[in-house]
């Protein structure tokens, strides 16, 4: 099931096997739109999908996708770049990056 804690747990078990340093792993902001990463200030806020929002499902696949992604986010420091320049090129977007290296986790796993 895709809740908090099951993301975080994933999240910290992620940082362990890449021998990388867990950053502060919390629920997201009411400020904030989207899921948050700051590796410079090591924080990572989730904001957890809901099925009534749009979200994903509770399967393995998409809990596992969601946690790569963001994992992706951050360890590439991609919530800091700015996909204005060319908003409709999804295959150069962060969002891009960080989907392709969740599906990379997910083959390794």
């Amino acid at each position: 099931m895709l809740n908090f804690k099951t993301a975080k747990e994933r999240m910290l078990k992620l940082f362990g096997r890449f021998g990388l340093d867990a950053p502060q792993i919390n629920k997201h902001l009411p400020t904030d739109p989207c899921d948050f990463t700051d590796p410079a200030n090591k924080i990572m806020r989730l904001n957890i999908p809901s099925a009534k929002r749009g979200g994903l499902t509770d399967s393995e696949k998409d809990v596992n996708f969601y946690v790569g992604h963001n994992f992706g986010h951050y360890v590439c420091d991609l919530h800091g770049v700015n996909d204005i320049a060319q908003p409709d090129k999804y295959e150069n977007s962060a969002d891009h990056i960080a989907d392709i290296i969740a599906e990379l986790l997910m083959k390794g796993e």
